[in-house]
């Protein structure tokens, strides 16, 4: 699940010189995905690209399974794997932001039993842990140790994930504090921390500040596929170096998938559409703007440890040349046979994301996703923002109380909007805006004479 090598991709300088500017709105992709799926022999592809909070280009090639002819489509719910680190690390920014916790909040502060843990982690903070930074052991360190172990566990799967996170803070730690190491585990201690100042589990905590508030209404937690003949959503494939077939996965049992998650959730076990995903971090390159996060709090997620290019708090900023001003956003992951990768800029608010249902022994995956995120960018950096609303606005009913009317309007924040009314044989006439909402949502307040109104809130290009 680590994060891929952060190499300037030398396909997308060289098509940026040659990039011609589009005004087709949201595009069909698929064609291209289907050449880099066939080139990379990957089962299925997908990817999409916004800006500035417009679906530029979007497209899906490719089956969901090998050996059915049900097609991989661009709406599929898919693992996001490790990008589940920045929704994890946003929660943690959330609950700054509420005084619920710090960034300094020490790992003695919250576990009674900090006494028996290793004397270096006692003083470890919750900000080291999301910058992999505390000297946690990684994954293949505690899976050697402790996985047998693991699975003779009782209890929630809160009750194990605070075991787990127990356990890794005896043990030495396998990289002196400070010293950058990326580990899965390091991000349990810091989900068992917020579930031990909450009261509430690291599932509660991501419906309640990352999927509720930002409608990800395609988000759930585990694995997206299952055993039916039919696949009903992408299923997971392993293709063997040299080999042109992938294999498909047989589908973890549902005990297997208990301890995963009190394990490793944190670290990775969010699944939704990959448009739905882009809007998480469309909610990220907006923070300026947005009502979701204080700007201190979403800019240290994007900040790196030590300044430079490196890992910030769930998620990595390093330097490109078409993601300036400022740097790119990135991050990767594997899990369960499927293969996810984001890039973004906050400068320029783009973010494109890939997925393949498949992961590999050698460099196919990596390079057919960097394919498809190179060819959007190559097309469409520099192109206006034309296409579909990344999430379309909408109006509750008219409301009257106390003698006053009202209206509710939903929107994207950091796009304005205009708030418009059609009367009979009329065209529609901005009655209100431009504006910007502050919390996704705006209300309205109306004469009576728009009482019985049509009314639509459409963006204010």
């Amino acid at each position: 699940m680590k994060p891929q090598s952060f190499r300037e991709y030398t396909a997308i300088i060289f098509l940026l010189a040659v990039s011609c500017y589009s005004s087709l709105g949201q595009v069909d992709e698929s064609a291209g995905l289907e050449s880099i799926r066939a080139n990379h022999s990957l089962p299925g592809l997908s990817a999409v690209m916004v800006k500035e909070g417009i679906v530029v280009a979007r497209g899906a090639a490719g089956k969901r399974r090998v050996g059915n002819s049900t097609p991989l489509r661009i709406s599929d719910r898919v693992n996001m794997a490790s990008c589940t680190k920045f929704m994890t690390a946003t929660i943690a920014a959330r609950l700054v932001d509420q005084k619920k916790i710090t960034w300094n909040t020490r790992v003695r502060d919250v576990f009674a039993g900090s006494g028996k843990f290793h004397a270096s982690f006692r003083d470890v903070t919750l900000d080291e842990l999301l910058a992999h930074r505390a000297g946690v052991q990684d994954g293949a360190t505690f899976e050697s140790r402790y996985w047998n172990k693991l699975f003779t566990r009782s209890g929630s799967v809160m009750e194990i994930r605070r075991w787990v996170a127990e356990t890794v803070l005896k043990d030495a730690p396998q990289v002196s504090r400070g010293t950058y190491l990326y580990s899965n585990q390091g991000y349990t201690v810091a989900a068992a921390m917020m579930e031990q100042i909450t009261g509430k589990s690291w599932e509660k905590l991501i419906q309640a500040e990352v999927i509720k508030p930002l409608r990800l209404d395609s988000g759930v937690l585990g694995i997206s596929y299952n055993a039916s003949t039919t696949p009903v959503a992408p299923h997971g494939h392993d293709l063997a170096a040299g080999s042109f077939t992938p294999i498909a996965r047989t589908v973890p049992p549902d005990a297997y998938l208990k301890y995963y998650s009190a394990s490793n959730a944190a670290g990775g076990y969010f699944a939704s559409s990959i448009t739905d995903y882009a809007k998480f971090i469309h909610a990220h390159l907006t923070v300026e703007d947005s009502f979701y996060l204080t700007e201190d709090s979403g800019l240290r997620l994007q900040t790196p440890w030590a300044g430079g290019d490196g890992y910030g708090r769930g998620v990595s900023a390093v330097t490109r040349s078409w993601a300036t001003p400022g740097r790119a956003l990135q991050h990767s992951g594997d899990i369960f046979g499927h293969n996810t990768v984001f890039w973004a800029s906050p400068g320029r608010d783009i973010v494109v994301v890939a997925f393949t249902n498949c992961r590999s022994a050698d460099m196919r995956v990596s390079n057919g996703l960097d394919s498809a995120v190179s060819l959007l960018l190559s097309k469409y950096l520099n192109a206006p923002a034309s296409g579909a609303i990344l999430e379309k606005p909408s109006l509750g009913a008219i409301r009257k109380r106390n003698g006053k009317y009202s209206v509710t309007g939903t929107t994207l924040p950091t796009l304005s909007y205009n708030l418009q009314n059609r009367t009979a044989g009329q065209s529609w006439q901005t009655i209100y805006g431009p504006f910007q909402a502050d919390n996704w949502s705006a209300i309205f307040h109306l004469p009576a004479e728009y009482a019985n109104a049509n009314l639509r809130l459409v963006p204010a290009w």
